[in-house]
């Protein structure tokens, strides 16, 4: 016995541990190369690493000991060979860790004496990640057998239970030589582990043990785990004959995941195949751009440009029932080129829009709430249109897509329209009010000086896109222009030299609003730094302007009204950051996707700084105190049943809480 503690003497963390490593072939060499035991001639650890069968791909175990391939005679020798040698020679822990393989040395070798020595707790596990080769498969049952089985572990206490050891290949990787073995087996390879570690830390204390497989395979396990430090306890790993365990620092590596969600919807167009949006992309972000293989369609992710794809859509979708393998939403509309060149073009001419927005007093009505109603969309509608592709059309899709981008370019305009005596010069809350209207009106009659396609303005599609926007604040909004919103039922819109029908412009609205008014949160109130600044300012903007009231003589009244406006608007504003700043973000659930009727749940999550705060914080009943939530998921259920065939219900409830740092966009 070595002398370390085992879990009946000891109050460490219970918590059961799991042991994720890498398998290569030592164990093959270092029993051919035992001095004490005879093996059977014929076979060597280079005769296994060779050996190879088309016909019984994947390999597996069995398929590889029961082959009719006489080469794999030498499997079912190696196997029996080194099966024997644990069992009957290698008797000793000590010797066992020094003379068998290097996966049992990394696992077990350099703990201190306080430790408890891996399976020495109930339940802890062990991942054994393998190739799709008979040497990686061998290996990987016969250290299977070793830590479950092996006498030496079992007289030390820390054997493993035969259902707590899992065989774990990694189908697309071969050998070192196979062609698709950098482009394909590696990007599986780090998308295996993280999905590895990403389930069992549900659970368990995750320990990844990089040491055995090719050597080129190390680095890319090791900045997995490190990029996913917060799943990880540790990084372990034996160089060799070294008695001495290194422990890989799990350093503070991030990613700038702010940065991935503002270009999320460009990156799904690209995975689409659309040129367009690849050159877009490279040109807002060349590191993303990068990270995409090939010369033109189609686009594919490298090794670690697919693992922060997937890490970027699982922080994204907290609850949702979308997994991140799923394709994006968009993909039906960006496999249209010409409506995905349109999406990007109202893109570009979007940004260019908001120079000189009015309203800073309030929170983002920019880009990132722009990109937030687009990972929203994908939360309700992946699922939905997973289950059924004909959910919406794919202009349906774009016309929503144009509209997330154009709903709110009312907030810099300064006079409205079409009013009895002239354009109306608007104050801060009038401007706030009236936004809707005002994006309206420079979408459906400024097309042309604001740089839109020549045919744009005027046109029906102008006048639709217009009219969404024009109803996306609540329910009461589309009920109040449901005719208008309904004369475009039906309408064919020509783009790219192909005419599109328009069936569901009502759906399209709703779908707008519901995903505006879940925006809600704390990314969109900046951090704590800017909005104590924020509120500093808006208290001297309060002091400025009252102070310019009380100049003012008597008759100038329209100008005091505009004032006293401006007045309650920025009393409003600091409230106004603050109730966002409750609530960490707000999330849509697909519960159900019965054929006639959808039905999702908006979830909302809590700031942990404001439930640490004050205890009987409620989050629900503070979104539906400050923007009357439960009062509009019930209109748009109203508008939905009516007028929308009753294909999707809402409901309310909360969710996790978060901590303010840990949400994206933040």
């Amino acid at each position: 016995m070595t002398g370390h503690a085992n879990h009946h003497a000891n109050g460490q963390d219970k918590k059961p541990r799991c042991y994720l490593v890498t398998v290569g072939t030592s164990l093959l060499s270092k029993c051919k190369g035992s001095p004490t035991y005879k093996t059977h001639p014929g076979w060597s650890a280079d005769s296994i690493e060779k050996l190879e069968d088309e016909a019984i791909k994947p390999y597996t175990h069995e398929k590889c000991l029961t082959s009719d391939n006489p080469r794999f005679k030498n499997y079912e020798r190696a196997y029996t060979d080194v099966a024997k040698w644990v069992k009957e020679h290698v008797t000793q822990f000590d010797e066992l860790l020094k003379d068998c393989s290097a996966e049992l040395s990394s696992l077990y070798r350099g703990a201190p004496p306080e430790e408890i020595l891996p399976g020495g707790q109930d339940l802890d596990k062990v991942v054994l990640v393998h190739t799709n080769t008979p040497a990686g498969v061998l290996c990987a049952r016969l250290l299977k057998e070793t830590l479950t089985q092996s006498p030496a572990l079992k007289a030390e206490g820390c054997s493993f239970q035969q259902d707590c050891v899992t065989e774990k290949p990694c189908e697309l990787l071969g050998s070192a030589g196979d062609p698709g073995f950098a482009k394909l087996g590696i990007p599986q390879f780090v998308g295996l582990l993280r999905d590895v570690i990403l389930e069992h830390s549900k659970d368990c204390r995750v320990f990844l043990i990089p040491t055995g497989g090719y050597k080129s395979l190390i680095p890319y396990a090791t900045i997995t785990g490190m990029l996913l430090r917060r799943e990880i306890e540790e990084i372990r790993y034996i160089y060799e004959d070294s008695n001495e365990r290194l422990r890989l620092p799990v350093v503070p590596l991030g990613v700038d995941f702010y940065e991935w969600h503002l270009n999320a919807f460009l990156v799904s167009l690209t995975l689409a195949g659309s040129e367009e949006a690849f050159r877009e992309l490279n040109q807002r972000s060349p590191e993303i751009a990068e990270m995409l293989n090939g010369d033109g369609p189609p686009y594919t992710f490298n090794e670690f440009g697919d693992f922060l794809w997937q890490e970027y859509r699982r922080v994204v979708w907290t609850s949702s029932s979308l997994t991140q393998r799923d394709p994006p939403v968009f993909i039906q509309m960006a496999r249209i080129p010409s409506l995905a060149q349109r999406t990007i073009r109202f893109m570009q001419e979007w940004e260019n829009l908001w120079e000189g927005m009015r309203l800073p007093q309030i929170v983002s009505h920019t880009h990132a709430h722009c990109h937030n109603l687009v990972c929203l969309a994908e939360q309700l509608l992946g699922p939905v249109m997973k289950s059924d592709i004909r959910f919406m059309e794919p202009v349906e899709l774009y016309l929503l897509t144009a509209a997330i981008w154009l709903h709110d370019i009312g907030h810099n305009e300064h006079y409205l329209e079409e009013l009895e005596g002239g354009p109306q010069f608007l104050s801060l809350e009038g401007v706030r009010k009236e936004h809707a209207k005002l994006a309206y009106q420079r979408i459906a009659r400024k097309a042309a000086e604001l740089g839109f396609l020549p045919d744009f303005e005027h046109s029906d599609e102008a006048q639709l896109i217009a009219t969404i926007c024009l109803v996306h604040r609540g329910p009461e909004s589309i009920e109040r222009h449901i005719d208008q919103l309904r004369r475009f039922e039906g309408l064919r819109l020509g783009i790219g030299g192909r005419e599109y029908e328009v069936k569901q412009p009502v759906l399209v609205a709703c779908l707008l609003s519901i995903l505006d008014t879940c925006d809600i949160g704390v990314a969109r109130a900046g951090n704590a730094k800017f909005r104590n600044a924020r509120t500093r300012a808006t208290i001297e903007e309060i002091e400025a302007t009252a102070e310019h009231l009380r100049s003012l003589p008597d008759q100038e009244e329209e100008y005091r009204r505009l004032l006293e406006d401006d007045l309650k608007f920025l009393k409003a504003s600091p409230d106004h950051f603050k109730n966002h700043a409750a609530i960490a973000r707000v999330s849509l659930q697909v519960d159900s996707l019965d054929t006639d009727k959808k039905a999702a749940t908006v979830v909302i999550h809590p700031n942990k700084t404001a439930r640490d705060s004050d205890p009987g914080f409620d989050p629900v009943e503070h979104v539906d105190r400050c923007w009357h939530l439960r009062r509009d998921i019930e209109g748009f259920n109203r508008v939905i049943q009516n007028y929308c065939g009753g294909r999707l219900i809402l409901r309310l409830s909360q969710g996790q809480e978060l901590d303010e740092d840990e949400v994206f966009g933040h």
